[in-house]
């Protein structure tokens, strides 16, 4: 979508109209493939409104993507009066290029972005104009809350493997094999092959880690349920300050949380748009081999 066409559009985007839709849950990823044998992830930017006429779009951070994907969310949050987004760290603190690029997290996803020619969020989001507001917990608070609730990051991984062992028993067929990965790793045009793969698996994705958020004693966990609960408190914070146009840049296994979340203080869902993440062009056509003919003179 054109980044002009986007801003002049977003004010209108949140009008109030007749038809609403259904009190069921919102998918925020999903992956597209067409039968020329290209796709696309997609992630959703979805717009809400209260009584007092209060708009929040919670916006799928897909925090590896295209260029151009980054491109359309740094012109449309330009028409926003608050974005909160994500990031564990001190209150207030704003990401730049480079952030964090020694933690074995940021090393993962810099060998990803190069393995599959994308790009990085944290490099390519502009966070900062006055609009963007710091909504998440600190380091501290994120130690305290797991220490708290009896989880660590060995815990959560389990959880995490658990749930996919159940996921492949159920949909056998949903699973990436080694020899599909091998395959896709030595192809010729690997960043490509791989893509399609791994594109596959987002969608299912989303509802696997959202499914992870229990902690011990069955509350929200610290990884998605209190961060959101920081999130919202911050959502209020904006609002009382006078705030109307507000997003929430969060990555998308948070929304169905932040969604029930949303409904709960009174706001509806209004219209919903997908965000092209990753668009991944078909394989080009293989070139026909010359035909083979015989030298002069061997007949």
């Amino acid at each position: 979508m054109n980044h002009s066409i986007v801003s002049c559009l977003l004010p209108f985007a949140f009008a109030a109209c007749a038809a609403t839709f259904e009190d069921e849950p919102t998918d925020f990823m999903r992956f597209v493939q067409d039968e020329a044998g290209s796709g696309r992830l997609e992630s959703a930017l979805v717009n809400y409104v209260d009584a007092n006429g209060h708009q929040v779009a919670l916006v799928g951070a897909v925090h590896i993507g295209d260029r151009a994907y980054y491109e359309e969310l740094n012109a449309l949050f330009t028409g926003f009066d608050s974005v909160l987004y994500e990031l564990v760290a001190e209150r207030g603190m704003k990401p730049e290029p480079g952030t964090g690029t020694d933690s074995p997290l940021s090393m993962m996803q810099r060998f990803m972005k190069d393995s599959l020619d994308l790009t990085f969020q944290l490099e390519e989001v502009d966070y900062s104009p006055e609009n963007f507001v710091h909504a998440d917990i600190d380091p501290r608070g994120f130690a305290a809350k797991m220490e708290e609730k009896g989880e660590s990051l060995l815990s959560m991984m389990l959880k995490l493997m658990r749930a996919e062992m159940e996921r492949a028993e159920q949909n056998p067929n949903s699973q990436i094999s080694s020899m599909a990965m091998l395959l896709a790793l030595t192809s010729k045009d690997s960043a490509r092959t791989m893509k399609m793969l791994l594109g596959k698996q987002f969608e299912d994705m989303e509802a696997m880690v959202s499914g992870l958020d229990k902690g011990s004693k069955g509350e929200g966990s610290t990884l998605l349920g209190e961060r959101n609960k920081i999130c919202m408190d911050v959502l209020a914070e904006q609002i009382a300050a006078g705030k109307e146009r507000l997003a929430i840049f969060y990555g998308a296994a948070h929304l169905p949380d932040m969604e029930r979340r949303l409904r709960e203080l009174g706001f509806t869902r209004k219209s919903q748009e997908w965000l092209v993440a990753w668009d991944i062009p078909a394989a080009p056509a293989a070139t026909p081999k010359p035909a083979v003919t015989d030298p002069p003179g061997t007949k």
